[in-house]
């Protein structure tokens, strides 16, 4: 159905808010016509009226849509058919020369009276698609020249006005995304095609359970022995046809897996059963340079709105918060989240032509970040989206994932909530009982937003340097270890930091920095050693207990575990405390398989948290500060220091 607008509707997003998605046929002419605002609408002013004239001079300049005709209906009464509008049936010369029919609405009865005038936003909105669809400069003058008055409504202007707002946040085109989502997740009957195979035919119905897909199928008892290799399909492509439809799905056989066979011998089938952790209906090459989305559904929400610097987003016609804007890797993704029908989704999008390989690499980092900064991990699942065109409207390409599995409620490093960990009883108030002002001047000091670049450059270290990378991830995967396990991987941590921060080597912290020199005392020394031990008898040659010795000779010039693991800190700007060089000290006594003792258990417990916490915390200055970080930190050491009972002169939020 092809609908001709020539006034406030000529603006896409206002059309598209009352019907829905259009699409744009483009500008076209209604001669005989002349745009005047002569219709009196219920709200006081005139609106706009094609008005014949039959003048071939007189045209007005429009722009042509189709309509969805299910919302012919909601269009007519909105437009008021009936009311103040009629509805005609008119011919455009489209911007291509080509006569096309189309209906209109044309006013009845029309205000000759003076003196009145459409409201102003109204007239924006006219402008706007006149702007939108580049009609012809003077036609655009002559609209602009409309005289207006003011809307005195106390909601009215605002709500119009906010219209042309939201059309210019990002848009969202979701919903054929989530048809598609919805429709394979649904219980289906599919063919299995592969030929020269036992299963090659057979029927199989698959259903989505948690995590993966299930399946059952069957295949015709061989003869002999049954050891089932006819149903192995380890290095195959499984395809799978649904009857009567021309798309089709495929399965890579490593992600097919059989977990149970029983036996129908009335019909001599084999029943099988199993689960599918991937499947799609394209390769990963079909992948590369489109624009791709990653749908994860979520049991928990993100935080974006409350801690991260993000932008406004439109879904379904309707403004949200809470996009965060990331450039990696040369390109741009939009990190967010939205509920569809009854459950949370996040979702990445790469508004910018990328591959597969390398847009689930961005995905996984982005997720990690988020992780280290918020505590939560989201994974599962995952269905990646391929589109032609960057408004990601229909997808195309489609390939389910099964992900490893979330993890919630860790250390999160960032929050803007001042009053984190504060006990708000004790807070100095004023005399009304709130918050006095000095007081929250000094909570919230240096409290903002997470930066957007900050993210995008802990994302860019992370994928350019795998130390980066697998220090993320091992701060993220460690949070529910055991202390035992997880402070010897922390230090592991800090060692990969080190050699992504300082990239020199060791080189600058050698005791002695002329290499010759260093080398001719080594040589001395070596010398002295031998000499000593051959006096005493003591055999060097094939003396396993002696070569060690030698070693630490040699390695004399190499700087202490401490020195080399404090040097990041002070190429970042971060006074590294003399506590803090202690506990680092420790490294070699939880990477060589031992612990620390404290006293009894109950001791050793405080002690070793408390040690875990200022490592984790010390963890998140090296990759924050990497990455360009300047602000305030959650510190945990603070924070429990009512069960570690190691009470600290700082603050919950530290500035680093």
């Amino acid at each position: 159905m092809i609908y001709f607008a020539y006034g406030s509707n000529m603006f896409t997003y206002r059309l598209e808010k009352r019907v829905g998605r259009v699409e744009i046929l483009g500008s076209g002419k209604l001669h005989q016509y002349k745009l005047l605002f002569n219709k009196k609408s219920v709200d006081g002013s005139l609106k706009a009226n094609a008005f014949f004239t039959g003048k071939p001079e007189d045209v007005i300049i429009g722009v042509l849509f189709k309509i969805n005709p299910s919302k012919k209906e909601d269009l007519d009464k909105l437009e008021g058919l009936g009311k103040g509008y009629d509805q005609k049936e008119v011919e455009i010369e489209s911007n291509g020369g080509k006569q096309v029919k189309a209906f209109t609405y044309v006013a009845n009865p029309i205000d000759l009276t003076e003196g009145n005038h459409p409201y102003d936003w109204y007239l924006e909105f006219i402008k706007q698609g006149a702007e939108e669809h580049s009609l012809p400069e003077e036609y655009k003058k002559n609209i602009s020249a409309t005289p207006t008055k003011i809307d005195t409504d106390v909601i009215r202007p605002d709500a119009n006005n906010s219209i042309i707002k939201e059309s210019k946040a990002i848009r969202k085109q979701l919903f054929d995304s989530f048809e598609l989502l919805f429709d394979l997740n649904k219980p289906k009957e599919y063919i299995i095609n592969l030929p020269s195979h036992a299963l090659h035919s057979r029927k199989i119905v698959i259903e989505k359970s948690e995590r993966q897909f299930n399946f059952q199928t069957d295949s015709v008892i061989p003869k002999g022995v049954q050891r089932h290799k006819e149903l192995q399909v380890s290095g195959k492509k499984i395809f799978l046809s649904e009857e009567g439809k021309e798309s089709k799905i495929f399965i890579e056989g490593k992600h097919f897996l059989l977990n149970n066979i029983g036996y129908d011998f009335d019909n001599s089938l084999k029943l099988l059963s199993g689960s599918i952790n991937s499947l799609g209906n394209s390769i990963e090459s079909d992948f590369n340079e489109k624009y791709l989305r990653l749908i994860i559904p979520s049991s928990k929400k993100l935080k974006i709105i409350n801690d991260y610097q993000c932008r406004g987003f439109v879904v379904d016609y309707k403004l949200k918060p809470g996009l965060i804007t990331l450039k990696i890797n040369d390109r741009n993704f939009h990190f967010y989240e939205v509920k569809y029908g009854e459950k949370e989704y996040i979702i990445i999008d790469c508004v910018d032509k990328f591959n597969l390989k390398e847009f689930q690499n961005v995905c996984q980092t982005i997720l990690l970040t988020y992780a280290f900064l918020s505590a939560d991990y989201h994974s599962g699942e995952g269905y990646y989206l391929g589109f032609e065109t960057n408004n990601l409207d229909t997808p195309t390409h489609f390939l389910y994932h099964s992900l490893s599995e979330s993890i919630y409620d860790g250390n999160g490093a960032f929050t803007t909530n001042a009053y984190f960990g504060i006990d708000l009883e004790n807070i100095k108030r004023d005399e009304k009982g709130f918050i006095a002002e000095e007081t929250r001047k000094e909570q919230f000091k240096d409290i903002m937003f997470f930066s957007s670049d900050v993210y995008s450059a802990i994302c860019q270290t992370a994928l350019e340097d795998e130390k980066i990378f697998r220090s993320l991830l091992l701060l993220v995967f460690n949070q529910a270890s055991t202390l035992e396990m997880k402070i010897p991987i922390q230090y592991v941590a800090i060692e990969a930091l080190t050699g992504a921060i300082i990239k020199k080597g060791n080189a600058e912290l050698k005791p002695i920095e002329n290499n010759e020199i260093a080398n001719e005392l080594v040589g001395i020394l070596k010398s002295e050693t031998e000499k000593l031990l051959q006096k005493h008898s003591i055999p060097i040659e094939g003396n396993d207990l002696i070569t060690p010795l030698f070693k630490r000779v040699a390695s004399l010039n190499a700087p202490t575990n401490t020195d080399k693991l404090s040097k990041p800190f002070a190429l970042l700007g971060y006074t590294i405390s003399d506590e803090e060089k202690k506990l680092i000290k420790l490294r070699d006594t939880f990477l060589h398989g031992s612990t620390k003792s404290y006293g009894d258990l109950d001791d050793d417990f405080k002690g070793l948290f408390y040690l875990s916490l200022k490592l984790h915390f010390l963890i998140c200055v090296l990759l924050l500060k990497k990455s360009g970080f300047e602000g305030r930190i959650i510190n945990y050491p603070k924070l429990y220091e009512y069960i570690t009972e190691k009470y600290l002169e700082e603050e919950v939020l530290r500035k680093i």
